[in-house]
């Protein structure tokens, strides 16, 4: 993997009470003179001006992203982080293997958790829930 340049995507979700989830898109090899642009760009640069212009259009990073271009568009950049997408709710899915109890500072407030935990499972269980994101 030395001097080979590779991407992938991030993805992090979190909710309103700091509970997190992670993903990551595929994991894939950049073509060489790619890859010696982003490292001597230093950091200024990113994957989306080098493919701007390696393919001489504007904006790619907006439409087929790199990994359209070289799948040919068997893949587009949003088909590209759904399954990192997918992945970073796991933790939400399986919130009590996954998430450490929660201390709280009153009876009060471990009612008013519970109340909103069992709502928002409630909505995630919900057939429509992943359409909507």
């Amino acid at each position: 993997m030395f001097h080979r340049g590779f991407t992938f995507g991030v993805i992090c979700i979190m909710d309103d009470k700091g509970k997190i989830g992670y993903g990551t898109s595929p994991f894939f090899e950049l073509p060489p003179q790619i890859t010696k642009e982003l490292l001597e760009g230093k950091g200024m640069i990113e994957l989306g001006d080098v493919m701007d212009n390696l393919i001489g259009e504007k904006n790619t990073k907006q439409k087929l992203g790199a990994v359209g271009y070289f799948t040919k568009g068997v893949m587009d950049r949003k088909r590209y982080y759904v399954d990192g997408l997918t992945v970073a709710l796991i933790p939400f899915l399986n919130a009590g293997l996954c998430f450490e109890p929660q201390i709280y500072r009153d009876e009060e407030q471990k009612e008013e958790t519970t109340r909103l935990t069992q709502e928002n499972e409630a909505g995630i269980h919900d057939a429509g829930y992943m359409t909507q994101i």
